[in-house]
């Protein structure tokens, strides 16, 4: 229900209609079922603080905006409709009409920025968030970077270095698709055999191998098969997979910038066709490996 006449102006060429609207429990259910497109998932705490807010009488009219684009998407307000629809209180809000499709990958970039995964999933990428790992640790890698560092506190010990901005990620991940499409599902059925290297690691490597260090796909192909299958033939990737299965066991887990400095060594002996019976790394005396 509209509270005051609705202002329609143009903006780029584009119709924009904005209206003051009390948005029932039942339309929210509507827009947020039919109109729902696009949006990352919701955030159920937030949901529930909001819907406490308005059960609790807390709620204020603060001028955020329920938005859809020119197709009649919603595009921002998903999480106080869904809180509108969980307290079934009415609620007035501004609602704006007609806007670019492409303006949901500005929404709440200050409070909340989206990341890669958000935009890959928006666009109906899928496996987006292990998509846009892969293609965030490529950056880190291209750029002559640790793919990983150390994280005190952490679970794992591990947090991914943050390169390039969200515009050069989603560039390129649009520029190779098919290769970090390709990519993370190799990668996904490594590692759902045996956890040596996450998907996202393997996914990086390939397509770092492929695309800055013009190796052929039979060559990182052969490397990787033989690590997570068949490792016998040759002892450098043999002693790679211990290593590797060895830090699964171990209380203390490898840093990041260990682990690919030794998938680099042991990589640049076998497609260097050189054997070798230890495998070890120094970061004092060697520093980073460089993939050859």
């Amino acid at each position: 229900m509209n509270l005051f006449e609705t202002l329609q102006t143009m903006v780029d060429g584009r119709t924009i209609s904005i209206s003051v609207e009390t948005v029932t429990p039942e339309e929210a259910k509507t827009w947020l079922t039919e109109t729902n497109k696009k949006n990352r998932h919701m955030n159920k705490n937030h949901v529930g603080a909001l819907s406490r807010n308005m059960q609790n009488g807390t709620w204020r009219f603060n001028g955020d905006t329920i938005c859809f684009d020119e197709n009649g998407t919603l595009i921002d307000g998903q999480h106080r409709l869904s809180a509108i629809m969980t307290s079934g209180i009415s609620i007035p809000m501004i609602v704006i009409r007609g806007l670019d499709p492409e303006t949901i990958k500005t929404k709440d970039m200050e409070v909340k920025p989206r990341n890669l995964g958000d935009l890959l999933q928006m666009d109906g990428v899928q496996c987006a968030r292990q998509r846009a790992a892969i293609v965030t640790r490529y950056m880190v890698l291209s750029r002559g970077n640790t793919i990983l560092s150390v994280k005190a506190g952490s679970p794992t010990g591990l947090m991914m270095k943050s390169v390039g901005t969200i515009e050069e990620k989603y560039n390129t991940y649009y520029n190779h698709q098919i290769l970090f499409d390709d990519c993370s599902n190799y990668g996904r059925l490594l590692s759902e055999r045996v956890q040596i290297l996450t998907c996202s690691e393997i996914g990086a490597f390939y397509a770092f191998l492929y695309l800055d260090k013009h190796h052929s796909d039979d060559e990182i192909r052969g490397f990787f098969d033989r690590l997570f299958f068949n490792s016998g033939e040759i002892n450098v990737i043999r002693l790679l997979q211990e290593k590797l299965i060895n830090d699964l066991r171990a209380p203390v887990k490898m840093s990041g910038a260990y682990k690919q400095n030794i998938v680099a060594k042991a990589w640049n002996y076998y497609i260097k066709q050189k054997d070798v019976k230890i495998l070890s790394f120094n970061n004092k005396t060697e520093g980073q490996i460089e993939f050859i």
